[in-house]
């Protein structure tokens, strides 16, 4: 699971994709405001470094667009302190990436960098590249959050080895039980709207399976709420509803029940009150209300 170092300019749509596609991939994100990135000029130029001084600059910035600022006539010490002064020039996002540091967003150099595949953002993911992202994220920190709990209490490679299999596939059953919660949820125990993965279109189980089941006017409706911000709340709760009415819930409780039993499976061998509070952990996990 890679971490990344998002300098962006807050507010803007295509960074907010650019951290989406990302996040999808199984990264992680740290945001920093390009506006205000406290980097002198050294640190700045560390971002540009073999670069032509034409791709410092960001083309949809005003000045550029009007022509009052051309890159091609600037030497690199006068480029870096125009952009030093007035940030909106700089090329976006600025992005610190396994210690290297970079400037735009080169989706192919990435998914090389990364080890990752950038999902089309309109493409709809199959169930099993759901796993494999989620994956990467959730179940990967309950993994190596399990194993390093086994690792301080014995030396034996086995019991590592089951422990971490037991926190891989409860953080699967716990995303994909947290992933129902975010779609149809109480808003009074959730705190977000109801609905609210929905709108903000993330590429959940329930969700996925919804589009693959609904048909005709019924996925018409799921798809106008998918990732529409602007939608209504009487549509969005219709949108909701009729996914309801596919059955959703208990599939999803069902895939979310599977991993929890691979989960209980890896702690066949132990015995004693830990194993109850693991298993009851993950009953809890599985069964949490939406």
């Amino acid at each position: 699971m890679s971490l990344i170092i998002f300098y962006e300019k807050p507010g803007c749509k295509t960074n907010e994709k650019q951290k989406q596609a990302f996040r999808n991939a199984g990264c992680n994100i740290i945001e920093r405001d390009l506006l205000h990135h406290g980097l002198d000029s050294a640190e700045l130029y560390e971002f540009f470094k073999g670069m032509p001084v034409t791709k410092w600059f960001n083309p949809n910035a005003p000045m550029i667009k009007k022509g009052k600022i051309n890159p091609l006539l600037l030497d690199k010490e006068t480029a870096l302190q125009m952009l030093m002064d007035d940030p909106i020039l700089i090329r976006r996002p600025l992005m610190i990436v396994k210690g290297k540091k970079l400037s735009g967003f080169n989706k192919w150099f990435l998914e090389k960098l990364l080890d990752i595949k950038m999902a089309d953002e309109k493409r709809i993911p199959t169930e099993k590249e759901y796993i494999t992202m989620i994956g990467k994220k959730t179940a990967a920190l309950f993994d190596v959050s399990c194993a390093m709990g086994a690792i301080c209490a014995t030396n034996k490679p086995k019991d590592i080895s089951n422990l971490s299999t037991f926190g891989r596939n409860l953080g699967i059953a716990f995303q994909i039980t947290d992933d129902l919660i975010g779609v149809m949820g109480d808003p009074k125990v959730t705190k977000k709207p109801v609905g609210n993965d929905l709108r903000e279109g993330k590429k959940s189980l329930p969700i996925l399976m919804a589009i693959k089941l609904a048909k005709g006017n019924e996925k018409k409706i799921i798809l106008k709420a998918f990732g529409n911000s602007k939608i209504s709340k009487k549509d969005l709760n219709r949108a909701v509803e009729v996914i309801r009415s596919l059955g959703i819930e208990e599939k999803v409780r069902n895939q979310a029940l599977k991993y929890a039993e691979k989960s209980e499976k890896s702690l066949t061998k132990y015995k004693g009150t830990a194993k109850v509070e693991l298993v009851a952990l993950l009953d809890f996990v599985v069964k949490r209300s939406v």
